[in-house]
């Protein structure tokens, strides 16, 4: 409570405001209260959440500024039939998309968490007769379960991506050998749209050379420059426009024998160090390629029919990462601006200073 004086050097405090107390008396004990909330604050100042709680208050106190995010739509498609059409749905994003290795490892990390809890469920103690049981506990403890008790040495439940990367029983699902496909999103096709020099939206749509992919991004940009000249395309946070990363089987072939020396080093360990999660960002990274694009499409290949059967063989679905929650499988996407009656729709982010 903010007080241009004093409250005992003003007449009005001695109002009585309620029973038995006046206007001063009530100031003064907030205040008194504040105090001691401030005394308490200073002390536990150190603590691991002290810092957090005062970056929350600051956030809401003075991030009075507004900064609207694009909205992006993701459209689905479960199944396509061979006219090039089925049912979908869309799921709005405002930050990232990522097909390939990393929605591979998040599903692969949630199927194992699955079975985890399922084993803990199956070993939770049992209700028992108090006469069969030992002593007078009702559980019986051979059946009580725990994570200790399961034949998996890791918790995928609070393991990251790049943990799971690296893991042995990720490695050894997917295939550790070098030209392993199992660690890539293969025989699709990648079409987009780019933005032209002038920032200006282009319609001629492109088609990727490569149909394997360990990697496939698109990110939402506040400053993107031609790499050629170092000019502004006309990106801002205020414009629809996505960076399109791919890294194909070509360009990231060092990608699968990284992966397996970092599992070899990290080893019973687990969790990796930051220098090996610096390499292993690194080696997503390099040999890349990054265009600006308004649009894009990944759909897998139709296959040929096979002479035998007389039927088409259904290509592998992928999964998707949308603002890093996974989606899928689906065998066709499409990601492009969300609007509204024709305007693009933004989400509000409050921020300290203005962009």
């Amino acid at each position: 409570m903010e007080m241009k004086r004093d409250p005992n050097q003003r007449e009005i405090y001695d109002d009585e405001v309620v029973p038995g107390k006046t206007l001063k008396d009530v100031v003064n004990a907030i205040c008194k209260v504040k105090l001691m909330e401030m005394g308490q604050n200073a002390n536990e100042r150190l603590s691991p959440n002290s810092t957090v709680l005062d970056l929350v208050g600051d956030y809401i106190r003075f991030g009075k500024h507004v900064l609207p995010v694009c909205i992006y739509q993701c459209e689905c498609w479960e199944t396509v039939n061979t006219s090039g059409k089925g049912k979908s749905f869309i799921v709005p994003f405002c930050s990232s998309f990522e097909i390939g290795l990393g929605s591979i490892s998040e599903q692969f990390r949630r199927i194992m968490a699955t079975k985890q809890r399922k084993q803990i469920q199956q070993q939770q103690p049992t209700k028992t007769s108090p006469k069969s049981g030992s002593g007078n506990s009702m559980f019986s403890a051979s059946s009580k379960g725990s994570f200790s008790d399961l034949k998996f040495q890791r918790n995928f439940e609070s393991m990251s991506r790049s943990d799971v990367m690296v893991s042995t029983e990720f490695l050894s699902t997917t295939g550790s050998k070098s030209n392993s496909s199992e660690f890539m999103v293969n025989q699709v096709i990648l079409s987009y749209k780019e933005v032209g020099s002038n920032g200006s939206l282009l319609e001629a749509e492109n088609v990727h050379s490569e149909d394997s992919f360990y990697k496939v991004s698109m990110s939402n940009v506040d400053n993107y420059a031609n790499e050629s000249d170092g000019d502004d395309l006309g990106s801002s946070p205020y414009s629809p426009h996505l960076k399109l990363f791919t890294n194909s089987v070509k360009s990231g072939h060092k990608i699968p024998s990284v992966l397996s020396t970092i599992s070899k080093r990290v080893g019973s360990r687990g969790l990796l160090d930051q220098h090996d999660a610096d390499v292993l960002n690194q080696a997503m990274g390099e040999g890349g390629q990054s265009v600006l694009i308004h649009e894009a499409t990944v759909t897998i290949k139709k296959q040929h029919r096979n002479l035998r059967t007389k039927s088409a063989v259904r290509p592998k679905k992928f999964c998707v990462l949308l603002d890093g929650e996974l989606f899928g499988p689906f065998e066709k996407v499409t990601v492009k601006p969300m609007l509204l009656n024709g305007n693009q729709m933004f989400f509000p982010v409050a921020t300290f200073t203005p962009f």
